[in-house]
């Protein structure tokens, strides 16, 4: 099952994008092999987030859009990992209601349920 948040809701998080420093540490880290380092994407479209690694088997994995320049975490969902029709691609609509200024770079972030292995993808920016 995925629980996504509404496309006019942020995400108020406890902690920010920068709270956790580190990768994850175990012998299959997530290593991100979409989006490119540097793409534009666009708002409203959708986006397919492919990763590899991380644990054998997590249930659920958490995935997060980061704005870097805030240094906050814009929106997250949580995906049971084992519901993927190809386990490490995921599709996501960049929602609506993003603060987009120019400065603003973006990253996604995932880790494993419970967090033992976490990774930040390559930065883009969104228009």
């Amino acid at each position: 099952m995925t629980n996504q948040i509404e496309d006019d809701e942020l995400v108020d998080t406890k902690f920010t994008a920068r709270d956790i420093t580190q990768k994850g540490t175990t012998s299959q880290p997530f290593i991100f092999l979409y989006p490119l380092n540097d793409e534009i994407l666009e708002i409203g479209s959708e986006v397919s987030i492919f990763w590899k690694g991380g644990p054998a088997l997590p249930q659920k994995v958490n995935i997060s859009l980061i704005d870097i320049y805030l240094n906050k975490v814009i929106t997250s969902v949580v995906v049971n990992h084992l519901e993927l029709i190809i386990p490490g691609l995921y599709h996501w609509t960049i929602p609506k209601k993003i603060p987009l200024l120019q400065d603003h770079t973006y990253q996604f972030y995932i880790q494993d349920v419970p967090r033992t292995t976490w990774t930040y993808g390559p930065v883009f920016k969104i228009n």
